[in-house]
This record gives C-alpha cells, structure tokens and sequence, in this order.
C-alpha cells in the first residue's frame, strides 16, 4: 500500500501586476532578477498581457482562478508563492493548513497580507 499522495489544484491564487516591475533591493539576492532593456510601461504593459492570457488558459482548463488585485502597487506581489503556501492535510482546528514564510528584502514584507 503507497502512502505517497499526489496533490493537484483545481484553485489557484493570482495577484494581478499593478506596478510589476524590477525590485532593486530584492535584485541584490536574486540572481533571476535582471534589468530590463523596455521602457518601465512596457514591461507592465507585457506583464498584464501574460497575466490575463495565464488565467484565462487555467479556467478554459478547469481551474477556478481567484485573482486579487495588487492594491498595494508593489512590483513583486505577483509572485505569492515566495511568501505563502496552502496544504491539502488539516491543521489541528479542522481547515486546510496556510503557512507563511518571512521575505529577506524588507521591500518584499509588504506583501504579506494573511
């Protein structure tokens, strides 16, 4: 008998980009962070695109897409998944288990809204 259990999401969490842009402070301990060669219009200009082709591909598949808009306007907040995860197995109250991870750049704290 396998104890492994798969996990796969039928909901998914996005925060719409508002302000999406490079963050210079977060930059310092990312290597994946790169400058830009476009305008700072155009890359959130791009960022939107992307964004709205991404979440409607997962409802034409079936996903529930539940979107937050970034009211905040900060330039990572897209990116939940660096700072909070939800789990399939209960916590001791009975719910689903949501664990939140600190962010090394103080920039980033702010996204951090549960």
């Amino acid at each position: 008998m396998s104890t492994e259990r798969s996990q796969t999401s039928s909901r998914v969490l996005m925060i719409r980009p508002t302000a999406f842009a490079r963050d210079d402070e977060a930059a310092q301990t990312n290597s994946f962070m790169q400058k830009s060669t476009e305008t700072a219009e155009r890359v959130q200009e791009q960022a939107r695109r992307e964004f709205d082709a991404l979440a409607g591909a997962l409802k034409e598949a079936g996903v529930s897409v539940l979107v937050f808009e970034d009211d905040l306007e900060l330039p990572d907040s897209v990116f939940p998944n660096n700072w909070v995860t939800f789990h399939q197995f209960e916590s001791g109250d009975g719910h689903p288990l949501l664990v939140t991870y600190p962010m090394c750049a103080a920039s980033r704290r702010r996204e951090r809204r549960v």
